[in-house]
């Protein structure tokens, strides 16, 4: 059985996080033995919303705080975790976790080390390009979740192209599956929205890369021009606070936090909303696409990327807002127009959900996503 380690910057409610949850659900128990560490957990001692989910799957975690770079005592900690549990395999999902889990793995004798690169970043160092190039000559394969993650890995972090990988992120297709009628008015009974109402969600980290005060101006201009649109919010971050605030402010827009029903939300609301500046690949989008929900999303590579093909889900783009910096208001306004369009056009929405369920059934399943993990740790180990 190969003894595998994913390590985490902490038990967060993410994109990276649900990737490593998904893996250590479905790689085959009777072949692969998975413990989920996290290295900068800021309370080590709780048990996190992500943290449980990981519990409730049966899979082993351990919460540390390694601290700064410079802390001997921290790492070491690390460095015997790692040798004491003799794994097969350390594979990093967040940046600088990642780093330092090839590090401290090649120090603890582990056979292979690899992270996976689940966005594509532009604020890195000379210094940390050069660490990242450096440990990419000692790993056997670097992972990007898209093709625009992959040529960012190879052209901004001069990794080589011979060495990155492109392994796309795959939907639990029958856990995020589309709502029947009866369902959908259940859901919106119990999450307290009348049947007129026209609910918009977003769901994401409230941080900087993912626009989140975007999503608010946006439901405060259409509920303006149409009062029963309103917005909810589903997720936690840096920008919490500021969001919740914002939110408070609009009185449109309502704030969940983290949800264990992402599913029944997806499926139970009129239109999902991304404003995000930049993604990897999306999973919020993908889970969105695969229950059918009607979808609009910034035209950034990583969103082409899920679309192209499919005429209907194109109807859905967004003008990107800045990779940095505040939304202009003629950016909002064209955001308001957008969907004032495809709210007016309800035949658009079916085919849009229809053709998102599609997508997701055809390219981006669990199935081939966890397949192509077996094999490549398969092959890294044999070779």
């Amino acid at each position: 059985m190969l003894k595998i380690c994913y390590i985490l910057n902490a038990f967060a409610v993410g994109g990276a996080e649900t990737v490593a949850l998904n893996l250590a659900r479905k790689l085959p128990s009777g072949r692969f033995d998975v413990h989920v560490l996290s290295v900068l957990e800021p309370d080590p001692g709780s048990w996190t919303p992500m943290r449980l989910r990981f519990k409730n799957e049966g899979i082993r975690t351990t919460a540390m705080n390694v601290g700064h770079i410079r802390n001997p005592l921290g790492f070491l900690r690390f460095f015997l975790f790692l040798k004491k549990h003799r794994f097969d395999i350390v594979h990093g999902h967040n940046r600088p976790s990642d780093a330092w889990g090839v590090l401290m793995g090649r120090y603890a004798g582990v056979p292979a080390c690899l992270w996976t690169r689940h966005s594509v970043y532009r604020d890195m160092s000379p210094k940390q390009l050069r660490r990242y190039q450096a440990l990419a000559a000692k790993v056997p394969a670097v992972l990007a979740v898209s093709e625009s993650v992959r040529d960012n890995c190879v052209s901004y972090e001069g990794v080589p192209a011979t060495k990155v990988h492109t392994f796309t992120n795959g939907i639990d297709t029958e856990r995020l599956a589309p709502l029947g009628e009866e369902a959908v008015r259940e859901a919106r009974l119990s999450l307290g929205w009348a049947p007129r109402d026209i609910v918009l969600l977003f769901v994401g980290r409230m941080a900087e890369p993912k626009a989140p005060e975007g999503f608010v101006e946006l439901v405060a201009r259409l509920n303006s021009r149409n009062p029963i649109i309103r917005g909810v919010m589903c997720g936690t971050g840096p920008l919490k606070d500021k969001i919740q605030q914002l939110a408070t402010d609009s009185g449109v827009v309502e704030m969940l936090g983290v949800r264990d029903d992402i599913p029944r939300l997806l499926g139970a609301a009129d239109l999902f909303v991304s404003t995000s500046r930049n993604e990897g690949l999306p999973l919020n989008v993908m889970e969105a696409m695969s229950v059918g929900a009607t979808i609009v999303a910034p035209s950034i590579g990583q969103v082409r990327c899920l679309f192209s093909g499919y005429d209907a889900l194109t109807q859905g783009y967004l003008p990107p807002p800045p990779d940095q910096g505040d939304l202009p208001a003629s950016l909002i306004e064209q955001w308001v127009e957008i969907v004032e369009g495809l709210l007016a056009n309800p035949d658009q929405k079916v085919r849009m959900g229809r053709q998102g369920r599609e997508a997701i059934l055809k390219s981006f399943s669990l199935e081939q996503m966890v397949k192509s993990h077996v094999d490549l740790y398969e092959d890294i180990l044999s070779s």
